[in-house]
């Protein structure tokens, strides 16, 4: 069990820090007005795809071994 917690604490604090990350840019597009909020919305959206891609093809590559 303590394996599993020390595998999954740095992917889960990942996953944490890219939420948060588009939590900060959403209020602060905010602030500044509608197309913005949408255009950061989408943009974090595309960003949020891309990196749960790299991030499960780096863990396919690392189960080959």
């Amino acid at each position: 069990m303590r394996i599993s917690f020390v595998l999954a604490l740095p992917l889960a604090l990942g996953q944490l820090a890219t939420m948060l990350m588009s939590v900060v840019d959403s209020i602060l597009a905010g602030q500044h007005g509608l197309n913005t909020l949408a255009a950061v919305t989408v943009g974090s959206s595309i960003w949020t795809v891309a990196l749960l891609l790299c991030v499960g093809v780096r863990a396919a590559s690392f189960g080959r071994g």
